[in-house]
């Protein structure tokens, strides 16, 4: 056993030791963007359906330069592709006067691939006479493309790490993660509009590969805090129209990014 240990740590010495670094990432997906969630009645068995376009002002977001001091991370370039435009859609039914459950997708197309994010949720609200409150909880199944490129690095005892290859992979995560959910509006049926605050925190697992056996995994998280504000007007036998802003932080380990975009959305209920 002795002489087993003493070969082992030999080979060690001579031979060093071998790592692997992530040296950059290219990633798309769509992002976190739920219908607003307006509450004005209490009806229980009460259908909603809500529909929304939005639109970004930009179609990817990039890091560079010297990421590479951050050690759970370390590399050196991170791009990640969004939709220019995305449709989010949701159901929900009411089974109490202060609980309904909903589920929804959100559609995105970044070069010709289409992205599909499915969400399930629980919703607490509270209908006053002029304002309402809701607070959401649930999960969503996203569904992400990414391209990483790593090093495979040998250190030598006594000398400088040389590289010993450069490996390019191109794969997709599918990942589960919690959001929350915060919503409040007006309901005074006797001005023309109402305006209505929303804040969303949706966890993100950005992407996760597993390696094999003979390379190590990546994997990088973060958060995304999402407010929206606008306007919104009840017609009658017809619907509700909402228009609104919506400003994202997307959270890494390195830094941030804050998209931009507007939207229009349309409620009806059975």
């Amino acid at each position: 056993m002795k002489v087993l240990m003493i070969v082992s740590v030999i080979a060690v010495l001579l031979t060093g030791c071998v790592s692997n670094q992530l040296i950059s990432l290219e990633e798309e997906g769509i992002l976190t963007k739920h219908p607003i969630r307006i509450m004005d009645s209490t009806n229980i068995g009460k259908f909603t359906f809500r529909g929304q376009i939005s639109k970004s002002d930009r179609e990817s977001a990039s890091f560079s330069d010297d990421l590479s001091e951050n050690d759970s991370t370390s590399f050196s370039h991170f791009t990640f592709k969004i939709p220019k435009y995305q449709f989010n859609g949701e159901a929900e039914i009411t089974i109490d006067d202060h609980v309904a459950f909903l589920g929804g997708l959100s559609l995105g197309k970044i070069g010709g691939q289409e992205y599909l994010e499915t969400h399930l949720g629980a919703a607490f609200f509270s209908v006053y006479e002029k304002n309402s409150i809701r607070f959401d909880v649930g999960a969503k199944h996203q569904k992400l493309n990414y391209k990483l490129t790593y090093g495979t690095y040998v250190h030598h005892f006594m000398s400088n790490e040389e590289l010993l290859e450069i490996v390019e992979v191109n794969s997709s995560s599918e990942n589960v993660n919690l959001y929350l959910g915060f919503t409040v509006n007006r309901n005074n049926n006797e001005d023309f509009a109402n305006f209505f605050l929303s804040y969303l925190l949706s966890y993100q697992t950005y992407f996760d590969h597993k390696g094999d056996a003979s390379t190590s995994g990546f994997k990088l998280n973060g958060a995304m805090h999402t407010i929206s504000l606008g306007l919104f007007k009840n017609i009658e036998n017809f619907g509700r129209i909402l228009i609104g802003a919506r400003k994202m932080l997307m959270s890494f380990e390195f830094g941030y990014t804050a998209p931009f975009d507007l939207f229009l959305q349309y409620d009806f209920s059975l």
